[in-house]
């Protein structure tokens, strides 16, 4: 509503009218005063007032994508559209970004359908050759329901199109197939749809999440449109696609044609030449914006900058009283409503309005002022004199369903909970009794064969050991397995011992109880220039909650590099400031603790807080400065390294100690650190991640926040794998040096490293570049990486040591040379070195050609490269440095039993273990399933035909969902899943559902094994269960229930064996034993 008055007192101005005629009288018009987010709203205006289509041309493309967001804050239907320009040479070694080619056919296919009044391009995309409009809408065709297609002549148009098959659809560009359902993910669409076809007419179109593989919603039709790599000739542009009478707007015209002229000199072979998009910009109505000056006698709107309103929430709260009290409306724009409310909350606006003053919630980079009508447009980014954030949407999403990443492939290695580790081999069917059923089989020493029925999958584990680590297959029926299971359990409950009577042991120790949060407190919470995430949220409530407590706080948080660790403890450490406190955070490197005093200085800069940092870049003299103004509590926050547990440095009134990366410290350090941790609250951070199984089964044992969301709007990074090549590196450098950033070279051996530098001067003359490795004098490596952190070098070639702890938002991008040298895990974290910034990062990882590559390397290089979007299977990326967080918190000597009985296992083991010990209980554990499961014998075919699920892998997923079901509401769950993925569920497997449905009664019911043969039915019951109830009456009434409730004659078993059975055929067999176990409840 408030974007409608400023929109209403902007059209009734004397500028816009002036504007308005001289538009409407076909003038070519250039403008001046068009501040901050006016431009949005101008842009949108004009759209509305003059109903023909804009094209608005950006010098730059981050400044149009801003743009793109602004104004869709600004329109209400989805009339909006950014072309972005190809980024590489078609000819280039770099692969084509398939998000990229979706983002510019959905711009297409919106043009094609009349749907953009505002289509925004940048100079990397306006002189871009593409097919003429009539060639493409050729080539676009739709399917609705009820429309009657040959499905296999739909495939392989589809296939014509530049769709590719596949098993499972993943991202963009791709389809499957599957009897009668066929997956399809349009380059143009944000998500895949799932058509279902009853012979040649569909029957139905749904979209269905890429994570869960299930659908959301029905559609009505899908409108497909063949990809780049289908096009024919490219000789139209893209205002080929626009009516004649389109209006141009140009911000900074020279700029624009600098830009395309570049372009121009990168991709000669797809651009318009200058002359002919010179002459398409001549035959358009022009309106131009020059930032800096303007041609002739501009129209100016009066837009200029609004200032400064004050330091302080007083004195902002002041000056906007006193610039409403000019008669000045005032409008106030907060980035979702939850902003809105905290800085009304702030500005104390709900007891004591301002008059003429509104907080709406809405999305502007900037704001501005228009003097002559008395209106002030305001972002929160300028109320707290914040620099604006870019935030994006990306439209399509790319990653793998982490279900499908773990899938089991064959010749991976499986641990069998009862026998052991092993290789899968794949799936087979075998013959019982005369009937089918499917079986993994797993191989062992000696070449020995076990085949495991799906119904018992949950058995199975896939192995996952440290990297790098090659397990031993075990021998059945050894007994070498038993014993290594046993000697991992013993250590494991050792550990899990200890851990719980350190935390009784804290539980009674005094501490100092922080007050509540204050105004102040709620002030610099506010200024925070990004959207929490929730864990992010939560993990600030968790720290608050022990800080106030009376028992001292030792919390650990988790998360990876730039989820937002640093911003909890700056609010931590604020707090512990306002309660006159001091705070020491520790780091390991001069580096890190560079980067930290860099970051609480920017945070905490509006308040009177003294921030200080002692490491070796303090030369002597300061060091005794800053050491004496600790002492006498002049130092409110102090950044350092180990200097800071020297016995010199004494605080007067510590209250809070913040430990990053505490692995990272010696035994000495650590020793100081436990002393400390008695008196003060401790705050440890890590990068190192850890499992959330982990995380889950340790709460009431180690205070501990997991921080796993990825913040939101962080932009993926592109990653592209290519054989070597010198072009790559030229292109790649050369790109990131042209926009203003930095690049990190790495190249893991030392004894090349300075011929790797001296190919990289070669290839790009003039750049500015260093060298860093381990084996480097630790003074000069850290001048060199500050130096490089202050911009003073362009490139960085280094080792491994850039790995972890660097934060430089101005590098974004890396080329890894010989990648496949590399682990899953080290990729990982060396990518998250790009990518910190509003800028798009880039990650190139060099090898030799790939038919040298082994396919463990080519199995690692194409699981980063799909991982772009953050988050996306992330589990199975970061697994390895989960076990690395798992050895940080349960001790390292543990790597030697995770590797003996691999991860799963060993996290099932900890999962168990502490939970017996939490409960005081003696139960056995670590796979004992005497005790606690029901095995069901039938002699009905139960399994996924491969004419219902053709691939294995798909199959082996299924059934291990289903092994994994603990309710009945699970079961039903999968059932609709097949339904909606596979189509109508043939009778086998119905028949596996049910038997999974009967084992979980069984389960709760201490039913050992129900066997359902022709014309017999047995259930029988766990000995140690019938023992505890020998004699009782309510075991007799429980059986008796049971009894009555069966449809047939059922009796007690004879002899040793207690149970109950009956005479019943194989059709009426689940239903009967449903009813007989459901009555149990």
């Amino acid at each position: 509503m408030s974007f409608e008055k400023i929109k209403i007192a902007i059209q009734n101005s004397p500028q816009y009218k002036l504007l308005i005629n001289k538009i409407l009288s076909s003038d070519n018009i250039s403008l001046k005063g068009l501040t901050g987010s006016l431009r949005a709203l101008l842009i949108t205006i004009l759209s509305d007032h003059l109903e023909r289509p804009m094209l608005v041309v950006m010098s730059d493309r981050i400044e149009a994508e801003q743009l793109l967001e602004e104004i869709n804050e600004l329109v209400v239907e989805d009339c909006v559209g950014f072309f972005p320009g190809g980024e590489e040479d078609p000819e280039s070694p770099i692969i084509v970004n398939p998000r990229r080619v979706g983002l510019q056919m959905c711009f297409l296919q919106n043009l094609l359908l009349d749907r953009l009044r505002i289509a925004i391009v940048s100079s990397e995309g306006i002189a871009q050759k593409l097919p003429c409009k009539e060639d493409l809408q050729k080539d676009c065709f739709d399917i609705s329901v009820g429309g009657t297609y040959d499905l296999y002549v739909l495939v392989d148009q589809l296939v014509h199109f530049g769709y590719s098959r596949e098993v499972v659809v993943e991202k963009p560009g791709e389809i499957s197939l599957r009897g009668g359902i066929l997956d399809i993910f349009p380059y143009t669409g944000e998500e895949p749809h799932r058509l279902e076809f009853d012979g040649n007419r569909i029957e139905s179109i749904r979209i269905f999440d890429i994570t869960t593989q299930r659908s959301k919603k029905q559609v009505q039709s899908l409108l497909i449109i063949s990809s780049p790599t289908a096009w024919g000739k490219c000789n139209a542009s893209l205002f080929s696609f626009f009516p004649d009478n389109l209006l141009l707007f140009l911000q900074d015209p020279d700029l624009i044609m600098a830009g395309v002229e570049k372009e121009i000199m990168k991709k000669r072979k797809c651009m318009l030449s200058f002359d002919e998009l010179t002459n398409h910009f001549n035959r358009f109505q022009t309106v131009s914006y020059l930032t800096l000056s303007s041609i002739g006698e501009p129209v100016d709107l009066g837009g200029r900058v609004p200032g400064r309103l004050g330091k302080t929430i007083a004195e902002i709260r002041e000056n906007l009283a006193s610039l409403c009290d000019t008669r000045k409306t005032v409008f106030l724009f907060c980035a979702g409503e939850e902003r809105r409310k905290r800085i009304e909350e702030l500005l104390d606006l709900i007891a004591d309005p301002i008059a003429r003053f509104h907080v709406d919630p809405g999305s502007l980079s900037r704001g501005f002022d228009l003097p002559s009508i008395g209106l002030t447009v305001l972002s929160d980014c300028d109320l707290f004199g914040t620099p604006p954030r870019q935030r994006r949407r990306e439209r399509f999403k790319m990653g793998v369903p982490i279900r499908e990443l773990s899938a089991l492939r064959v010749g991976d290695f499986v641990v069998h909970i009862d026998h052991g580790i092993g290789k899968y081999q794949g799936l087979k069917k075998i013959s019982v009794r005369e009937v089918e059923r499917e079986c993994l089989v797993i191989q062992y020493e000696g070449e020995d064969n076990l085949y495991v029925p799906v119904d018992q999958m949950e058995r199975v584990q896939k192995y996952a050991p440290k990297e790098g680590f090659q397990p031993s297959l075990s021998k059945l029926g050894s007994g070498r397995w038993e014993k290594i299971k046993t000697r991992t359990k013993l250590s494991i409950k050792t550990i899990a011992k200890e851990l719980i009577a350190l935390y009784s042991a804290r539980q009674v120790l005094p501490g100092f109880s922080f007050s509540a949060d204050t105004v102040w407190q709620k002030e610099l919470e506010t200024a925070f220039l990004y959207e929490e995430t929730p864990d992010q949220t939560r993990t600030v409530q968790e720290v608050k909650a022990d800080m106030e407590q009376s028992r001292p706080m030792d919390r650990l948080i988790c998360g990876d590099v730039g989820y937002g660790k640093t911003e909890v403890a700056v609010r931590a450490s604020f707090k512990a400031v306002h309660d006159g406190k001091q705070v020491a955070l520790l780091v390991p490197t001069t580096i890190l603790a560079q980067q930290h005093y860099r970051t609480f200085q920017e945070r905490l800069s509006l308040f009177p807080v003294n921030i200080d940092m002692l490491s070796r870049f303090r030369n002597r003299g300061e060091q005794k400065k800053i050491i004496e103004q600790i002492k006498r509590g002049a130092v409110d926050i102090v950044i350092g390294t180990h200097r800071l547990l020297s016995n010199d440095v004494r605080f007067k009134d510590l209250g809070l100690l913040i430990i990053d990366e505490e692995q990272r410290f010696g035994v000495r350090h650590k020793e100081k650190l436990k002393s400390l941790r008695r008196t003060v609250d401790v705050l440890a951070l890590s990068a190192t991640p850890i499992p959330r199984t982990l995380h889950l089964s340790m709460m009431g044992i180690r205070d501990m926040s997991l921080i796993g969301t990825p913040p939101k709007d962080r932009l993926p990074i592109i990653t592209e794998v290519a054989p070597f090549d010198e072009k790559i590196i030229v292109e790649a450098v050369e790109r990131e040096i042209a926009r203003g950033g930095q690049v990190f070279f790495v190249h893991n051996r030392i004894r090349s490293i300075y011929a790797v530098a001296r190919m990289i001067r070669r290839l790009v003359p003039g750049v500015r570049l260093a060298v860093v490795h381990g084996k480097m004098e630790e003074k000069r490596l850290e001048k060199v990486m500050i130096e490089f952190g202050e911009g003073q070098y362009d490139c960085l070639v280094a080792t491994m040591i850039v790995e972890s702890g660097l934060d430089i938002p101005n590098v974004n991008t890396l080329v890894v040379h010989r990648a496949d040298r590399l682990g899953l895990a080290q990729l990982y974290q060396l990518r998250g070195r790009v990518g910190r910034s509003d800028k798009r990062a880039y990650a190139y990882l060099l090898t030799p050609p790939f038919h040298q590559l082994n396919s463990e390397a080519i199995k690692r290089l194409r699981t980063i490269e799909e991982f772009t979007e953050l988050g996306s299977g992330i589990q199975i990326a970061l697994r390895d440095l989960e076990i690395r967080g798992s050895g940080n918190i349960l001790g390292m000597q543990q790597s030697g039993n995770i590797n003996a009985v691999g991860f799963e296992l060993y996290m099932k083991l900890v999962e168990e273990a502490i939970q017996e010990l939490k409960e005081s209980k003696e139960k056995r554990i670590g796979g004992d399933s005497s005790e606690t499961e029901c095995q069901v014998v039938a002699d009905f075919p139960a399994y996924l035909p491969e004419s219902y699920v053709a691939d294995a892998g798909l199959r082996v997923q299924v059934y291990r969902q289903l092994s994994l079901s603990q309710t009945d509401s699970e079961i039903d769950i999968l059932k609709d899943e097949l339904r909606d993925r596979f189509g109508f569920i043939p009778k086998e497997t119905i028949n596996l559902l049910d038997i999974a449905f009967i084992r979980l009664l069984g389960q709760k019911n201490n039913v050992k094994k129900i066997v359902l043969r022709e014309g017999l039915l047995k259930i029988y019951f766990h000995k140690k269960w019938v023992e505890c109830f020998d004699g009782s009456e309510h075991i007799s009434q429980k059986l008796r229930t049971m009894i009555d409730s069966a449809p047939v004659p059922i009796r007690f078993l004879g002899g040793r064996q207690f149970g109950l059975c009956g005479s019943v055929s194989l059709d009426e067999a689940l239903a009967v034993t449903k009813k007989m176990l459901q009555s149990w409840n």
